[in-house]
């Protein structure tokens, strides 16, 4: 596939994702609210566990962008 998105963008999501690492706790957790009003946090139940959302999501960001550095040969160990 074309990488040329990939590599336009890949600074700027590293950049993003190192803003998303400053709000980790002491073990390295994200615990803190990163996602906005676009999230429905509500379920049939009650109200979701916004910082298990947080820190969900920011799991799976850095693997997408793990991802990203593999398909465009950047190194990725620092993430």
């Amino acid at each position: 596939g074309d990488k040329y998105y990939i590599e336009m963008m890949y600074d700027g999501l590293v950049r993003i994702f190192d803003y998303y690492k400053t709000t980790a706790d002491e073990d390295g957790v994200t615990t803190f609210n990163l996602y906005g009003d676009w999230l429905g946090y509500d379920n049939q139940e009650g109200k979701l566990d916004r910082s298990a959302l947080s820190a969900t999501y920011t799991y799976y960001s850095g693997l997408l962008l793990s991802r990203m550095a593999e398909i465009i040969g950047r190194d990725h160990t620092e993430l």
